[in-house]
């Protein structure tokens, strides 16, 4: 039996892959606190969740579909690693 636990902007449920879009609307103390406890029940679930701004949809959405494509099986996680450490700017 499946159990709902959160709904996703964009999921992939058979790589257990969820993309979100952090909007403005996410700033809130209340809507932050409740994102948080909804990405750590996906993650204990055995999800990856990728979580992308206005700046990365609007500036660099080319970078968003390689990030999501990395994450996918057969890419290997260093070179998701690497492209979320470009992204990050570290």
């Amino acid at each position: 039996m499946a159990v709902f636990v959160a709904r996703l902007d964009l999921a992939y449920p058979k790589h257990r892959l969820g993309v979100e879009y952090e909007g403005d609307h996410h700033r809130s103390r209340d809507t932050f606190q409740r994102d948080l406890r909804r990405i750590n029940a996906l993650h204990a679930c055995g999800w990856t969740v990728l979580r992308f701004g206005a700046a990365d949809v609007y500036r660099q959405p080319g970078r968003i579909v390689e990030v999501v494509k990395a994450a996918l099986p057969g890419t290997g996680p260093s070179r998701l690693a690497q492209l979320v450490h470009e992204r990050s700017g570290t």
